[in-house]
């Protein structure tokens, strides 16, 4: 394991608590990790109290910020707080699940340390304040922006979340001025049935919100699960773009790969998680299955993916195989992702490493075919060209007191280190958990992965190279295909008279599950084939009808 004395921190002793989540702040080198545990007094047993813990040296002591929402409002009762923060000051949102109209669930509150890193002056502030039943955001888990090159524009993205009229709605929140002042909720993606003939219309959503990410110029991605009826579709993953910072939004449109794909709909954290690396490309990582590997009578195998896209074209890696209870282990005869929360975590480093953190199964002894008694880990994959190849995993870290609901975070930002905050048992009683800080090397990562390959059970058996989907298409298809070996990849698409009209990939690519994206939308309608060489081997394939 990678973590020692020096980078293992204990935060704050146990509440009974839930979710937690931390923030790098790469200019100040400052770190906020955010917290919510539920009341003992006597007067308010059941209310949920924020605490915002701050550390100015790189993790080695923490200043500990308790409820920092109390006395916010008639009965406030605060769930789920977010970590974020700028160069000025840390940020903490959360929701208020007690606001005085009954129709309104879940308010949107951030509050902010007035007097800026280490102050300890925190303010709190209703985003919407002229917000309804109709307008506000109504889901436990929302998700937050600030754009790289412009530090006073903000967003959150959310879901109007209703089982009677008006109906469900993605929405988000902007502001220009930091944080002072926010627009009324900006429509973004609707399931209502009166507006079954606009663009943004989709049948239904699953509970997970709208995940928001700002990148240069001003430009805004959003992702989400939107469900698609027939007799072959499952829960998709759709994106819209925005390039005027989120005041108006492109149709929705389904990342391609995702539709053989199915990703839990329970409470999960973090479902979907965005990423920027160093070179502008976004990443969209999750942990879903992949049912073209269901085998009757065995478990539903979970897998992470990295969906990226360069602004024109998606790329699709399947390169983390956790066993996460699954493939046989757990006794339940269910898939663990609806019942626990596995870690979806990705980092980008200040040299453009990108890393993936995720939870697995480590020892299953003494588990008693429960779960959550299994002994789990904190593993680490590395990727230094963007996630076109990706080495590990390296176990980071393990504990005996540690389970898999027990969240457990990374930073989005690493130094020198990856920073993580993770919940465990406190003194051995499962309902106080104290929270922990891991500061872990990343040139230790490096080191140990630059010797060691992706593990074996990422490699697949044979080279293949599968037919296309959907077929018939328009304007866009998925080609997957599996690499054996590490080689050098090309990917061809030609007509029915032998030209060839598109060349996808052109590179080495190293082995694993692997699926490009082709857009023929500037091609005439027609019968296309694709011919796929790896090294000396090469298969061919019909396209189909575009």
């Amino acid at each position: 394991m990678l973590v020692d004395s020096s980078t293992h921190f204990r935060i704050v002793n146990g509440y009974r608590s839930g979710q937690n989540v931390v923030l790098y702040e790469p200019s100040t080198g400052n770190l906020v990790t955010s917290y919510y545990y539920i009341g003992t007094s006597s007067d308010d047993p059941d209310r949920r109290r924020i605490v915002a813990a701050v550390s100015l040296d790189d993790g080695a002591s923490w200043t500990v910020y308790t409820e920092i929402n109390k006395g916010v409002g008639e009965g406030m009762n605060a769930y789920y707080p977010t970590a974020y923060g700028n160069a000025s000051t840390p940020i903490t949102l959360y929701y208020n699940r007690s606001h005085p109209d009954p129709n309104i669930t879940s308010h949107p509150v951030l509050s902010t340390d007035l007097l800026g890193w280490g102050g300890g002056v925190w303010e709190n502030t209703f985003v919407d304040v002229v917000g309804t039943a109709d307008t506000v955001l109504d889901t436990r888990y929302y998700t937050m922006a600030i754009a790289p090159d412009n530090p006073d524009l903000w967003l959150i993205g959310g879901i109007h979340y209703r089982d009677a009229a008006p109906g469900e709605y993605l929405i988000v929140y902007r502001s220009e001025d930091g944080g002072v002042n926010w627009s009324r909720p900006i429509p973004v993606i609707s399931a209502v049935d009166a507006d079954s003939n606009k663009d943004n219309y989709v049948p239904d959503f699953p509970s997970v919100p709208l995940t928001v990410s700002l990148g240069a110029n001003n430009k805004a991605y959003g992702v989400c699960q939107a469900n698609y009826y027939g007799a072959t579709d499952f829960e998709r993953v759709i994106y819209v773009t925005s390039e005027d910072g989120g005041k108006t939004w492109s149709k929705p449109a389904t990342i391609p790969g995702t539709e053989l794909l199915e990703f839990s709909q329970a409470d999960v954290y973090r479902n979907f998680e965005l990423l920027i690396d160093a070179e502008g490309n976004w990443h969209v990582f999750a942990i879903g299955v992949d049912t073209s590997e269901v085998v009757a009578g065995e478990l539903t195998p979970y897998r992470a993916w990295d969906f990226r896209f360069d602004g024109t074209t998606w790329t699709i890696n399947k390169f983390v195989f956790p066993k996460l209870i699954n493939d046989g282990i757990a006794a339940t005869g269910t898939t663990n992702a609806d019942e626990e929360d596995p870690m979806n975590s990705p980092a980008l480093g200040p040299d453009g490493t990108l890393y993936f953190a995720y939870s697995d199964v480590v020892d299953t002894t003494g588990g008693g075919g429960d779960p959550l008694q299994y002994k789990y880990g904190i593993f680490v994959m590395a990727s230094e060209d963007n996630g076109s190849n990706w080495k590990g995993p390296v176990c980071i870290f393990e504990d005996e007191e540690w389970k898999s609901d027990y969240p457990c975070d990374v930073a989005r930002n690493a130094s020198d280190k990856l920073h993580f905050v993770y919940r465990r048992g406190d003194g051995g009683n499962d309902a106080f958990k104290a929270l922990y800080y891991l500061g872990v090397p990343t040139q230790g990562i490096k080191d140990l992965t630059a010797v060691q390959q992706a593990s074996s059970q990422n490699t697949p058996e044979a080279f293949e190279l599968f037919q296309n989907y959907p077929n018939p298409f328009n304007p866009t298809t998925t080609i997957r295909f599996n690499l054996k070996k590490t080689t050098h990849v090309t990917l061809s698409i030609y007509n029915t008279l032998g030209q060839k009209v598109a060349t996808l990939v052109d590179k080495r690519m190293q082995a694993g599950y692997k699926g490009v994206v082709w857009d023929a939308s500037h091609l005439s309608s027609g019968t296309y084939y694709y011919h796929l060489q790896a090294g000396d081997l090469f298969i061919t394939k019909i396209k189909g009808i575009h």
